[in-house]
């Protein structure tokens, strides 16, 4: 408003000077312009003025907007180098000189020296990070920070955000009780004899069920960097799920910034617990004591939440936690659990000598001579081998944290991610897509019915607006150089596993005669079919499938199983390199079983969705992108707290700090 008023004097100055000294007509005109044109500028400074008038009366200042300024340049703080913040704030300090006053002024003023520790006691000062203190354990002479979920669930309380833990959208103390309770009654039919049933002073109506995952993202320099994070079994949902299933109580954790859903509780650097960049898992000669020494703080304060829980500040009751399974790929599991029967195991080569040592923590799959390959058995040999030997090179650290005495294995789930997307479901379309290549459907040399392969599958995406990022299909991407190899995709992302199924099922259809004639192509359209099935009922359910559609999914999935073995055998009688068999295959053939016995069993079956990767996949990336914009010297505490203003954004836009300024 200032600056209207410092024009309109200008202006007015200069009709002022070009009436004393021009006479000519042309100036009466310039005069009548300059004189619009200020009367249009005083109108406007009377509504501005106006404005202002009914703003201060209605509690608002240039202070409070200049605020709010501050509020949306701290949503950056966490992915820009604070000096860059600070540079802008400044910026924004020479355009509009009031600002001085606000936080904004505050953050220009600070020094660039040591822009990043004083950006966060700024952060502090004015709410603008998640209010959870870093603590720390000791390796040796080293100082680590962590967050404790404890400390997770105290802000949690004090915000009146326990509704958030079950996936309600608004505060509501009996319906919290009334999904937890029973969220625990069904739980308890599948698994009776889990810890958290053996203490029946504890009120399961204030129990939140957690889940413990972690995996490694990319750092600076591509370096590898361990995320570890928790979250509630129950969330907001997810969105492919049918509309009967959407006004269910009980839903899975997939809709919502995962800021908001996943409680971040520690990062550590590859080069702090590896001594070999680039392995993906190392032996339990190589274990690192910075690794377990995290994964101890963070379970002892887990087994805290369960013994002794919180008590609310708002309403008095003890609230608390309980641990069901730790989750994630399975070199994250191998290691964490220390798990000496694992995918690392699998024989390399058809001659190998070397006694077989398993491939399964949770039974003696390749081991005494049980086979793992056997996908057409309705109750394979290793059924019976389940739970009879311990897996663990060592007790690992996690085993404080609830879980069930007689079988400690059972507390590392599976992840279908890992297992089907990015997994079997890569080596699965590569041979079924080299499978219609070379069909009748298609005619000339290999590199042509690849390309025509190609050009249909991006015609179908762009027909039904998938986006599969895969530009082409090619020999490299199907790792299929020559004959005598395997097709194994080498795509990178889940997504694009799931278009290849449903184009591949679309374009068998389109071409039956191809189909009818090639025994291969046909077993493999079956497969296809039979796991676009099973996917399809699991993605269609939310937290808990019923038995009787839990039976029909599971068929599904065992007759993936079948006809893929058959497929195997096949190829291998015609001399083909087509569907490999890896250990994905096993772990898939596990989650196909129980899911099979708990729909003989249980009313009501939990979904294998609940322990699969898939968020997490995104959250853990999050964390990954900001520690390659901090010092590589203090990467663990300038990341978390970086991670705790990104969360703090993100819980504000999602409506939970309302009436906040």
């Amino acid at each position: 408003m200032e600056s209207i008023l410092r024009l309109c004097t200008k202006l007015q100055s200069l009709r002022r000077d070009l009436k004393d000294n021009y006479v000519p007509t042309s100036t009466q005109e310039s005069m009548k312009i300059l004189q619009d044109h200020v009367a249009k500028l005083e109108a406007q400074y009377d509504i501005l003025n106006e404005e202002l008038a009914r703003g201060e009366n209605a509690g608002f200042s240039a202070e409070s907007v200049l605020g709010k300024a501050f509020v949306a340049l701290s949503k950056k703080l966490a992915m820009v180098p604070c000096r860059v913040a600070i540079r802008s704030a400044d910026a924004v300090i020479q355009e509009v000189p009031e600002a001085k006053k606000t936080s904004l002024g505050n953050l220009a003023r600070i020094p660039e020296k040591n822009s990043e520790r004083d950006v966060h006691r700024l952060s502090s000062k004015f709410d603008l990070a998640i209010p959870i203190p870093l603590s720390q354990f000791t390796v040796g002479r080293e100082t680590f920070h962590y967050l404790k979920m404890s400390d997770w669930v105290r802000f949690l309380l004090e915000r009146n955000l326990w509704h958030h833990l079950a996936g309600l959208e608004e505060p509501n103390a009996e319906k919290c009780r009334e999904s937890w309770l029973g969220f625990w009654q069904r739980f308890r039919k599948i698994r009776p004899k889990h810890e958290v049933f053996e203490f029946p002073e504890k009120d399961l109506s204030r129990c939140c069920g957690l889940l413990l995952h972690g995996d490694e993202g990319r750092s600076a320099r591509k370096s590898a960097i361990l995320v570890l994070a928790a979250h509630s079994i129950l969330g907001y949902g997810i969105r492919s799920s049918s509309h009967q299933c959407k006004s269910e109580l009980h839903k899975l954790n997939y809709k919502m910034n995962t800021w908001v859903t996943r409680y971040l509780l520690g990062v550590l650097p590859k080069g702090k617990y590896s001594s070999v960049e680039g392995d993906e898992c190392e032996t339990e000669v190589g274990t690192s004591n910075v690794y377990d020494a995290l994964l101890k703080a963070v379970a002892d304060d887990l087994r805290s939440l369960f013994d002794t829980g919180v008590i609310s500040p708002l309403d008095g009751h003890r609230y608390y936690f309980c641990i069901i399974n730790v989750m994630g790929d399975w070199p994250f599991l191998q290691k964490c659990g220390n798990l000496q029967r694992s995918f690392f195991n699998a024989a390399k080569h058809a001659n190998s000598t070397a006694a077989a040592k398993g491939i399964c923590h949770r039974c003696l799959a390749d081991k005494y001579d049980i086979p793992w390959e056997d996908l057409e058995s309705d109750t394979p040999q290793w059924v019976g081998t389940m739970n009879t030997e311990l897996p663990f090179s060592r007790p690992p650290v996690l085993l404080c944290v609830p879980h069930i005495r007689e079988d400690p294995a059972e507390l590392f789930a599976w992840d279908l991610f890992h297992t089907w997307h990015l997994g079997v479901g890569k080596p699965f379309l590569g041979t079924a897509v080299v499978a219609l290549a070379m069909s009748s459907a298609f005619t000339g040399s290999i590199p042509d019915r690849l390309e025509a392969v190609s050009d249909c599958f991006q015609a179908w995406c762009a027909e039904h607006r998938f986006t599969p990022h895969l530009r082409k299909l090619s020999k490299e991407n199907l790792s299929w150089l020559t004959t005598t190899t395997y097709p194994s995709g080498t795509w990178s992302k889940g997504h694009t596993t799931r278009v290849l199924n449903k184009w591949f099922i679309s374009e068998c259809r389109a071409h039956p005669e191809a189909v009818a004639e090639d025994r291969i192509l046909k077993i493999a359209y079956t497969c296809a079919v039979n796991i676009e099935n099973f996917l399809k009922g699991l993605y269609g359910h939310e937290l808990w499938i019923h038995q009787s559609k839990a039976r029909v999914i599971a068929s599904y999935g065992e007759l993936f199983l079948k006809w893929y073995g058959r497929g195997v055998a096949l190829a291998y009688r015609n001399h083909q390199r087509l569907f490999l068999l890896q250990p994905n295959l096993h772990r898939f053939h596990h989650i196909v079983y129980d899911f099979k016995i708990q729909s003989q069993n249980c009313e009501w079956i939990i979904n294998p969705l609940a322990f699969s990767t898939q968020p997490e996949e995104d959250y853990i990336g999050r964390p990954s992108r900001v520690s390659r914009r901090v010092s590589a010297r203090m990467v663990i505490q300038r990341t978390l707290q970086r991670s705790l203003i990104a969360a703090h954004a993100s819980y504000r836009n999602a409506g939970f700090f309302v009436g906040e300024n």
